[in-house]
């Protein structure tokens, strides 16, 4: 999987993240989407390869 739409690869993160692990994944999850969505507040054009890494 590469580069995805925003929305898509944040529900295929959490949704991935929520099948394999327990409620403290999904905790780590919501933390992520918000750092990201910071992310692209100061940077329109930010691509999710921050995520790739954390995944």
């Amino acid at each position: 999987m590469f580069f995805l739409p925003t929305g898509e690869f944040l529900f295929y993160l959490f949704f991935n993240l929520n099948s394999q692990f327990t409620l403290e994944s999904i905790s780590v999850t919501v933390s992520v989407k918000s750092l990201y969505k910071s992310n692209l507040i100061k940077q329109s054009n930010a691509t999710p390869h921050l995520l790739f890494t954390l995944s």
